[in-house]
């Protein structure tokens, strides 16, 4: 039985000489280590002091954790709640906690379900501490489930399938579920519909408790002990997070995944109107009937359904960011300007600039990327793929792609003014130190400069003008110019130099690529800014660049001269034809990430199709038995003749198989009880007959099936025998077998969309690289903050 403890401000705690916040009461079983670790996660800080008592302004916090003491794992719901001022006027609040262990799970709804309807929450204590009893399970184990659809999703997001989303690995890993104020009762609604979805037939009650939760993160709570972390935006836990990077997630923003449990979450369950009892009119009573039981065949033990919800898991995604580039060298020439009276000297530190300068541009180009033995979330571009001779593409098209230089590349929306990071780039750094010290004039330098294109083309020039307040100005007659300000790099080493144009029209992109007179000024670089909601068209490029689901090496040279500032990563991404031919859409679109393939490995058609085969099959045979174990469910109970007992003259109700016609249900078996009933007051007697509803509770139904079976063996006792089945009555044992009929049908529909799924993938992959209607190399986020952007498209 699960074990309690509470902890709040009180003039005396269960132990001696303890007073304030202490243990007040417990289970006398609880060890004195877990006892200790409970007592640490009981703090809690009021937002607001003047709003002591507010749950609106200080929330009432539900969590669910898992504690590891020394070597035992415990399963321990709390919910700390806020109430008032103590024996001391100070703040005071009260955690509850409830403490499982491993054999109490299955038979304990989810935890969200506990923390949400189990009425044993204390929300302030009264009275001398003391020992405390352990809780029954069976307390637990009839409060009321979530039911579908999942309205706390549909109320708070508008779409109730975000209840699956919530599944994804993304989410599972660890995320901030960012809410307004006052939604954490909510919130927690919302938790237990999601964890309601791993266990739809309470055959599988341990999943649910795989899933640690809180709905209020506060700053001293370890995220480590929860998935899901409920927090709002300013208090101390959420300032935390953000500085610490984490995936922050509006609760509209969960994505809704391509699976079942989408179609369940969403799924509306229909309650069938029961028929209104006629007046009962006065005629002669039938003579007592026997009812004859129909010769009963041996029943067919159904194999437990089988609902696995890991083929959700996915690839984790990470926060990371890496740097611009590797490096942090700049040369300050100034040494050379004071020796320069010594013509000796001046040329021994000529010729070491030079050497050094050469020597850091060979460090800061990338190499040529290498097929790593297994796919990597860190590679920045697709393999490169070796190409026979006399094979190669036609490299003129490699023109389009600057190749004199490094670019560095900035996703930005706007345009008109951002950031570039430059504290790892030695050919700015070299630029900006010899322009700012005057060893570089303006007549260096050349400037080239356009907008809305990804390539070099269609470039003029901007003259530069010179220094005033630490920025390197350019601009033409037409009203274009560019200003590059780097005070605050210099002044403050803040890393970045900001980049502000003034253009006619708002573009999709800026370039600006810098040259030098010679290579003593500096080495050539380009920045690029693209805007990742309205981009550039892509380039157009032959598919004879893409060779064995890879890139072709000499344009896989060419990307790895270009640096993103954020560390994007390209993509590779076929697109298939729609089935009208119309328009074309992204293959893997929509896909679970442990179907798609493996980063870099996008165009490996054939490793896809088997990885799909390997799925397919075991899906399909587990739907093939499923649909099986439906059709062959054994249905004897319900051609018991109990309309022909009770003389109807209707020849549809004479039994439930006749009125059902094949069409087996619960609320099918609710309709035949009450137009029987309808008819047979219609006969006259039989008073008592219970109106029974499909949506009435379990044990109001057990009450009215009692009652039912009461009134008819009475009425007719040579029917008791066969009124009575498996030690309990027709009734209720008819309606039991119809709940299991019902749950195997929806197991059976389940896994045949599940298979059906799968197989279409399957069938949808293409068997060769012509097959597609193009393959696009994007480039995309890590963290998916901005849409992903098309920059080559190969056709």
């Amino acid at each position: 039985m699960p074990w309690q403890l509470i902890y709040t401000s009180a003039p005396r705690g269960l132990l001696s000489g303890q007073s304030g916040f202490c243990t007040v009461g417990r289970s006398e079983d609880l060890r004195e280590a877990l006892v200790q670790k409970l007592e640490q996660i009981s703090s809690y800080h009021y937002l607001r002091v003047s709003a002591v008592g507010t749950d609106s302004a200080n929330p009432t916090i539900s969590a669910f954790r898992i504690l590891d003491v020394r070597g035992a794992k415990y399963q321990v719901l709390t919910r700390i709640h806020p109430c008032g001022l103590d024996f001391t006027a100070r703040t005071n609040h009260l955690a509850h906690h409830l403490v499982f262990q491993a054999s109490e799970l299955a038979q304990a709804p989810s935890p969200a379900v506990i923390l949400r309807g189990w009425k044993g929450w204390l929300a302030s204590w009264q009275g001398e501490p003391r020992l405390m009893r352990d809780v029954p399970v069976e307390e637990l184990r009839d409060i009321k489930r979530p039911i579908f659809p999942a309205q706390a999703w549909l109320r708070n997001t508008g779409d109730a399938g975000r209840a699956a989303g919530l599944l994804d690995s993304d989410y599972v890993r660890g995320c901030y579920l960012v809410c307004p104020p006052g939604i954490e009762w909510q919130l927690l609604e919302m938790f237990a519909e999601t964890l309601q979805l791993l266990d739809l037939t309470g055959q599988f009650p341990l999943r649910p408790w795989r899933h640690s939760f809180t709905t209020f993160m506060q700053a001293e709570d370890n995220p480590l002990d929860f998935q899901w972390r409920g927090c709002q935006e300013g208090t101390p836990a959420y300032q935390a997070a953000v500085r610490n990077a984490a995936p922050m997630v509006p609760l509209r923003s969960v994505r809704v995944p391509a699976n079942t449990l989408v179609k369940i979450a969403r799924d509306t369950q229909k309650t069938p109107a029961a028929a209104a009892p006629a007046p009962a009119r006065s005629e002669p009573r039938p003579a007592p009937a026997t009812l004859v039981r129909p010769e009963r065949k041996a029943p067919v033990k159904p194999p437990v359904p089988v609902f696995d919800a890991t083929h959700l898991t996915q690839a984790p995604f990470s926060g990371r960011r890496p740097r611009f580039l590797s490096m942090n060298l700049w040369l300050d020439s100034s040494a050379v300007a004071r020796l320069g009276i010594f013509a000796v000297a001046l040329l021994a530190v000529v010729g070491a600039k030079i050497w050094m300068n050469r020597r850091a541009a060979m460090r800061e180009a990338l190499p040529t990327v290498v097929i790593p033995s297994e796919p990597s979330r860190e590679s920045a571009i697709p393999r490169a793929v070796a190409v026979a001779p006399g094979a190669q593409p036609d490299s003129t098209e490699l023109g389009a792609l600057w190749a004199d230089g490094p670019t560095y590349l900035v996703l930005t929306s706007n345009m008109s003014s951002f950031d570039l990071p430059i504290q790892s780039s030695i050919r700015i750094q070299n630029l900006i130190h010899r322009y700012d010290s005057l060893n570089l004039l303006p007549g260096g330098i050349q400037l080239l400069f356009s907008t809305d294109r990804w390539d070099v083309s269609s470039e003029i020039q901007l003259p530069v003008s010179g220094r005033r307040s630490r920025q390197l100005t350019a601009g033409a007659e037409g009203g274009t110019q560019c200003v590059f300000d780097y005070s605050e790099w210099l002044n403050h080493n803040s890393g970045t130099m900001t980049v502000q144009t003034k253009l006619e029209t708002n573009p999709s992109a800026i370039s600006a690529r810098f040259l030098f007179s010679s290579t003593n000024d500096g080495d050539a670089f380009r920045i690029l800014a693209v805007n990742p909601n309205n981009p550039p068209a892509p380039m157009i490029m032959s598919r004879e660049f893409l060779r064995n689901g890879g890139l072709d090496h000499t344009l896989s040279q060419r990307l790895a001269e270009i640096h993103p500032s954020d560390g994007e990563t390209w993509r590779l991404e076929p697109f298939i034809k729609t089935g009208d031919g119309s328009s074309a859409h992204y293959l893997y679109e929509g896909w679970p990430r442990d179907e798609r393939p493996a980063p870099n490995d996008e165009l490996d058609f054939a490793g896809v199709k088997r990885r799909l085969a390997t799925l397919e099959k075991p899906l399909r045979t587990n739907a093939a038995v499923l649909q099986h174990t439906f059709k062959e469910w054994p249905t004897t109970n319900f051609n018991l003749p109990l309309g022909q007992a009770l003389h109807s003259n209707k020849k549809h109700l004479a039994s439930f198989a006749d009125f059902a016609g094949g069409d087996y249900s619960p609320g099918g078996f609710f309709d035949y009880l009450n137009r029987l009933k309808k008819d047979r007051l219609r006969l006259g007697g039989l008073g008592g007959w219970p109106e029974i509803f499909n949506d009435t509770e379990t044990a109001g139904l057990t009450e009215d099936f009692a009652r039912l079976y009461g009134l008819l063996t009475h009425k007719f006792p040579d029917s008791a025998r066969d009124l009575t089945v498996d030690n309990t009555n027709y009734f209720y044992a008819t309606w039991r077998d119809l709940v299991r009929l019902d749950v195997a049908r929806r197991e059976a529909r389940r896994a045949t969309d599940e298979w059906h799924v799968v197989r279409d993938r399957l069938d949808s992959v293409p068997s060769r690289l012509d097959e597609t209607a193009y393959v696009g190399l994007f480039i995309v986020e890590r963290e998916e903050a901005h849409p992903r952007v098309e920059m080559i498209r190969f056709q």
